[in-house]
């Protein structure tokens, strides 16, 4: 089966978003998610 490539971009201390992002793509094999963890830029 082939998978669609799939970005989460999630900050760190949103552990409570990239949880409910997850949720979605439960039961979903179509999908290959790769979580990147989002950089603050510095002001």
């Amino acid at each position: 089966m082939k998978q669609i490539p799939t970005y989460i971009i999630n900050l760190e201390e949103r552990k409570d978003r990239l949880k409910s992002v997850l949720k979605q793509f439960e039961n979903r094999p179509e999908f290959k998610l790769n979580i990147v963890t989002a950089v603050k830029k510095k002001r």
